[in-house]
């Protein structure tokens, strides 16, 4: 029996210090190991089951205690004793767990390290923690670890018992050490002693009155602290533990099995995975023997609550909150009603021996003043395995207690309840894992062709990151003359006209919008050298455009505007050229290169505006013997445009994909997979030719192709589309200031500069050029940056998308702006071909649903665009509960696009076919 004490003299100094009474937490709480009272329950009850694992075999008290010790004995063996760190990497089980208690059992510490723990992370750790003993299975990769001994778990059963009867440890020696994500890019080792973690195990015990008739399922991995009470708080209080596989570790509908075989009374999770657990049970379906679940590890929104009342009976909803550096949990707040003004559960009050401060601007902070929550008591950490610059970063002593910094956020009521507000860092929860964004960005950076990297949350729990590419500074000197009058030619004439008359129906040119004067500028500069015209060209544009002109430079109506007028857009002006003879040379080429072979042949159609300019391109292609391995994606800048192109190729038996590009971002489902890039009249849009390149080669395979046109001097006409679009050419390197344009030797360098090698350079007519331009270097893409993560990262720390961005945005005080960061992947644009069968348009209906977007695509894939394991068990139990499909969470992964998941559903559906509203 725990007994309640009193209060000491120097908690009740400390109390009035902090002027809270919920810091009047003391209770008598022998210290004591862990295993100590599994002990003396493997006595008082030997035949009672412990351990129960997931295909049904069980271990009773008796017979946990005897495979610990084989464990224990095998350890002495190997040359493991008092204080020896041991990391565990066993497969869920009962295993595990007995290896767990082997290790505490010769007065070791064991560090959880999952069997997916990637080679480098796990060499790093090994040295931090000074791991020299491992419990693994012969075909674990911890076998890879040089000057670490490697216990078999297979050949446990060689070793002679081992007593147990007693325990080398101290209650204030170390019990385990969890590591969880640094922000420094190595993760921390949290060291907890077993006097620490038996306060919060004993106090949860004492306060739910847990038993023996007490059946708990452990959900979460041993790795994450939630374990440390399933295993101690069920065997300390003589209860049973049923242990879930590696094959249904996010199996909701394989949990529902378990709790009704076994009638488990206890849940323990953090909050998506208990929202998993309901969500997969049928609208009438209850689970009756849940009695207690415990909640924690994230926000629990009041929902949750709801949810559980529907399908229990009289079950207790239990949060909990505090840090692994606090030894599990350190405040507790029973929900017994839902008040209608709550955001989330209230974190509520300290655990016992555990006490809260709100501290803001270096103060307690009063009364609904948010400030960084720091936890005291017994429950803290000995601090940072060999780390003692971060544990003095976040363990301060003050008015001699110590306490630790939380980087929570939160704030008390009147009535001392403490509400949870957020995190004040970097450091964010992923289905209860708490990661720091700083470790994940750290990785990305040390990768090969990176520059930078942030990592955000986006929606509930999906990991992102935007890269910004590595690359040389290189000083651009790409200087072209600006265009020159010619009184011999009609279109210089006509130009120089009707620069005259706009100018001259401009009321006050000092008064026009400062963001037009460079088009003063350059027009005054070209017609400074005309002079005055000795006769009024024949040719005149009417005089609705100069109207339309003035209006556009005195800020009346955007510049854009001049992109659908049917005279002086670019593309008109452009398509007046001999432009077919260019196209039918890269189409040519294209042709030729690409005969070979039966492979997919992606190619990137860029500025090409309304889709006009593309039309020959397309009408060749079409026709030729490689159609069927076609695939394009049109690029422009504005939806309007895409829109326009888009419906101008619907008469095109060819598979067209469209995006929107900001000429500074790209989505990683883009990134390094195109054959080919096209490219007419576009480059010099660029206001940096090299960034021009660079973001070109993104979309680029290695070995992709550059077909670009470009001419090598501007027309005068441009001098009234594309210079008055582009504001007079203001933000374009200052040797382009008059010309974007380049000669032919300067594009060449730009190319050779970027990283292309020229394959080749024709003049096709007047001054029009078409490069080709080989890419030979490896560049960045998901694949190559998941692969260099997963050597680096737990499988959870990956982000599931990427954005690649020329320049990250800065904010306003300089830092990344994570903010306008976090927008880029709410607001990616996403492009494929709609759903086409019965089950993809009812399959993509419901994805939209549960996602909250507007659009699903059959290559969308339900992680990449927002998806989760919750929102994915949503979409399982409503396939299962309106049409009586049964599909695993495995089968949903392993089928990962819209398409192959419906191919699925239509598979296991037999001949029946989806009815209206059936999802």
């Amino acid at each position: 029996m725990i007994r309640i004490g009193v209060i000491e003299k120097y908690q009740m100094e400390n109390i009035v210090t902090m002027g809270r009474s919920a810091n009047c937490t003391a209770k008598n709480i022998k210290p004591q190991l862990l295993i100590e009272r599994f002990i003396e329950n493997s006595k008082a009850y030997p035949d009672k089951a412990a351990l129960i694992d997931a295909d049904g075999s069980v271990l009773s008290y008796k017979e946990t205690a005897a495979r610990a010790a084989r464990f224990a004995a095998a350890l002495k063996k190997a040359g493991a004793g008092h204080g020896d760190r041991v990391a565990i990497s066993l497969s869920r089980g009962s295993d595990q767990v007995c290896a767990v208690l082997g290790v505490l059992l010769i007065g070791g510490v064991y560090v959880p390290l999952s069997l997916s723990q990637p080679i480098e992370r796990r060499r790093g750790i090994y040295k931090k923690a000074d791991i020299r003993f491992c419990i693994t299975r012969d075909s674990s990769s911890s076998l890879q670890i040089e000057n670490c001994v490697n216990i078999d778990s297979d050949n446990i059963d060689n070793e002679s018992d081992y007593t147990i009867d007693s325990c080398p440890a101290q209650p204030s020696d170390s019990a385990y050490i969890i590591f969880t994500s640094g922000s420094t890019g190595t993760p921390k080792g949290v060291e907890i002693t077993h006097a620490s973690a038996n306060n919060t195990i004993c106090d949860i015990i004492d306060r739910l009155k847990l038993g023996e008739q007490d059946i708990a399922i452990a959900v979460s991995s041993l790795n994450f602290d939630l374990s440390v009470f399933d295993i101690f708080g069920m065997l300390s209080c003589g209860g049973s533990l049923v242990l879930l596989s590696d094959e249904i570790e996010r199996e909701a509908s394989s949990w529902i099995g378990l709790i009704e075989s076994y009638k488990v009374t206890i849940w323990n999770s953090v909050p998506a995975l208990f929202e998993m657990l309901m969500v997969s049970l049928g609208s009438q379906d209850k689970l009756e023997s849940l009695r207690i679940a415990l909640i924690s590890g994230d926000r629990i929104p009041p929902s949750l609550v709801a949810l559980m009342r529907k399908h229990t009976d009289n079950c207790r909803f239990v949060a909990l909150g505090g840090a692994t550096e606090a030894s599990i949990w350190s405040n507790y707040y029973e929900v017994e009603q839902v008040m209608p003004d709550w955001e989330l559960i209230p974190y509520g009050w300290p655990l016992a021996n555990q006490h809260y401060r709100v501290i803001a601007n270096g103060r307690d902070a009063d009364d609904f003043e948010i400030g960084e929550l720091w936890i005291g008591g017994d429950g803290l950490a000995l601090g940072y395995v060999n780390d003692p610059e971060r544990t003095a970063e976040a363990f301060v002593s003050d008015n001699g207690e110590r306490w630790y910094k939380t980087g929570d956020l939160g704030y008390y009521q009147p009535d001392d309840c403490l509400i949870f507000v957020g995190r004040n860092d970097t450091q964010v929860k992923i289905n209860g894992y708490r990661v720091e964004l700083g470790e994940i960005e750290a990785n990305i950076s040390r990768l090969e062709g990176v520059g930078k990297a942030v990592s955000v949350v986006v929606g509930k729990s999906s990991l992102a990151a935007a890269i910004e590419t590595a690359g040389e500074t290189v000083t651009e000197n790409f200087a072209n003359a600006p265009v020159v009058f010619r009184a011999d030619c009609r279109e210089d004439l006509i130009t120089a006209d009707f620069m005259r008359r706009v100018l001259n129906s401009c009321q006050d040119i000092s008064a026009l919008p400062r963001e037009n004067r460079p088009i003063i500028d350059l027009w005054n500069a070209y017609l400074n050298g005309v002079g005055e015209l000795t006769e009024i060209p024949v040719e005149r544009i009417p005089e609705t455009k100069v109207e339309l002109m003035r209006s556009i430079i005195s800020g009346e109506i955007s510049e854009l505007a001049l992109l659908d007028d049917d005279l002086l857009s670019p593309e008109r002006l452009m398509l007046a050229s001999e432009m077919n003879r260019l196209i039918e040379k890269i189409a040519g080429s294209i042709m030729a290169r690409f005969t070979e072979g039966n492979k997919l042949i992606r190619i990137a159609l860029m500025y090409g505006r309304s889709g006009e300019l593309y039309e020959r391109l397309l009408d060749i292609l079409q026709a030729s013997a490689i159609v069927d391995r076609l695939e394009f994606i049109y690029v422009e800048s504005s939806n309007a445009l895409i829109d326009s192109a888009s419906k101008r190729y619907e008469k095109y038996n060819i598979d067209i994909k469209y995006a929107r590009s900001d000429n500074n971002t790209l989505s990683g489902e883009y990134a390094g997979t195109h054959d080919a890039v096209v490219a007419i009249n576009g480059l010099h849009q660029f206001h940096s030719v090299l960034d021009g390149l660079s973001w070109v080669k993104l979309w680029l395979k290695d070995g992709g192709l550059l077909y670009a046109a470009e001419p090598e001097k501007m027309t005068s006409f441009g001098l009234l589309s594309a210079a008055v679009i582009e504001s007079g050419f203001a933000k374009y390197e200052n040797s382009r200031r008059y010309s974007p344009m380049l000669s032919c030797e300067r594009w060449c360098e730009a190319f050779e500069k970027s990283g292309l090698t020229v394959e080749s350079a024709e003049s096709i007519f007047d001054n029009y050029y078409v490069y080709e331009a080989r890419q030979n270097t490896s560049l960045l893409n998901d694949d190559r940056i998941k692969a260099g993560l997963e050597k680096r990262l737990v499988p959870y720390m990956i982000p599931e998308s990427y954005i690649y961005a020329l320049k990250l945005p800065l904010s306003a005080n300089g830092k990344l702006d994570r903010k306008t960061i976090a927008s880029w992947f709410s607001e990616k644009l996403r492009s494929g071909s709609d759903p086409e069968t019965d089950h993809e348009i009812k399959l993509a209906a419901l994805w939209c649903e549960l996602l909250n977007i507007k659009r699903v695509y059959r290559e969308d894939s339900f992680f990449e665009i927002g998806g989760d394991s919750l929102l994915m068990t949503r979409m399982l139990s409503a396939l299962r509960t309106n049409f009586g499909i049964n599909i695993t969470m495995k089968e949903a992964f392993d089928s990962a696009t819209l398409a192959e998941l419906a191919k699925l559903i239509r598979d296991r559906s037999g001949d029946l076919m989806l009815e209206e509203g059936e999802l």
